[in-house]
Order: structure tokens, then C-alpha cells, then sequence
């Protein structure tokens, strides 16, 4: 089930955050941040819960602009285990569901083939790639921008 996140989210999230590579892939932010997405207009956290338990979360801006939103992170607790996907599909679905909606864009690390492979599963069209756009411990990594548009999402659902 995905709901909007709340405070009381917070731990799960940054422990997701913090998992293993994820600060290569997805970044990590403070609690301060993450609460400021909760409460901003323009921003919003979503989970993931199978079980009652948090096993995901997503970060959505641009809410407010007149057509495009941005998935600005999305990550699972257990990368690998199948629930990447349907939580993706979630996300979309509550994204399409804003009428205002014409495009959902997202970018992600260059080297991570397992959300390259999702996205593109899930409609997304790969635009190009963003040459060493984050400094990640000692070197640079490249990121790819990915987005659907409404009729694509359409034709799918």
C-alpha cells in the first residue's frame, strides 16, 4: 500500500536512504529535509508499506508546475526482491492521477542498471545522459534522464 509519508517515517526512510551503494545511487538527505518535502506544497514523500512494515519510499517535486513532476528519489529496502516494480507502477499511478499531469521525469545514476531495466519496463524513455553530473566520494558519475508522458502511460495502463 503507498501512502504519504509522515513524521513518524522518518527513521525507515533514512535507514532505507542508507542502505549499501544507495548514497551512489539515490543520495541521502537529512531529517530536516526529508520533513521539509512532507510539509512543502511543491514536494511531496511517499511509502511504500507491505505488511505494515515501510518497505519504500519516493520523493515527488515540481507538484505545483502546470505538467511535469519529478521523481526526485525512489528506493526499497530490499533491492532485488520484486518490489521495485510494483512500487514504480504505484508511484506512476499516483502521479497520472493528478489530472495537471503530462509528464513524470526522473533521473538516475548511470550505474545502475536495475532502475535503468524498471524504468524501461515501465514505459519510461531513456533522453540522454548527463555527463559527470555528481561527485560521489572521490570521483564523478553520470546521470541518465528518463521520463513518460500521459498518452504513453495511457496506452499502457
Amino acid at each position: 500500500m503507498m501512502r504519504r509519508a509522515t513524521a513518524a517515517d522518518l527513521p525507515a526512510i533514512m535507514a532505507i536512504e542508507r542502505l549499501k551503494l544507495f548514497h551512489v545511487f539515490i543520495g541521502q538527505s537529512g531529517a530536516e529535509e526529508h520533513a521539509r518535502w512532507q510539509d512543502e506544497d511543491d514536494s511531496d514523500e511517499l511509502v511504500w508499506e507491505v505488511d505494515g512494515a515501510v518497505r519504500g519510499f519516493a520523493v515527488l517535486q515540481k507538484l505545483t508546475s502546470p505538467a511535469t513532476v519529478l521523481l526526485k528519489r525512489i528506493a526499497v529496502d530490499a533491492p532485488g526482491e520484486g518490489l521495485g516494480t510494483p512500487f514504480v507502477h504505484a508511484v506512476m499511478a499516483h502521479v497520472f492521477a493528478m489530472p495537471h499531469v503530462h509528464r513524470l521525469e526522473l533521473d538516475t545514476s548511470a550505474e545502475n542498471p536495475r532502475a535503468r531495466h524498471v524504468y524501461e519496463k515501465l514505459g519510461f524513455v531513456h533522453e540522454g545522459r548527463v555527463r559527470d553530473v555528481y561527485r560521489v566520494d572521490d570521483r564523478f558519475v553520470s546521470s541518465d534522464l528518463f521520463s513518460i508522458l500521459r498518452p504513453e502511460w495511457e496506452a499502457r495502463a
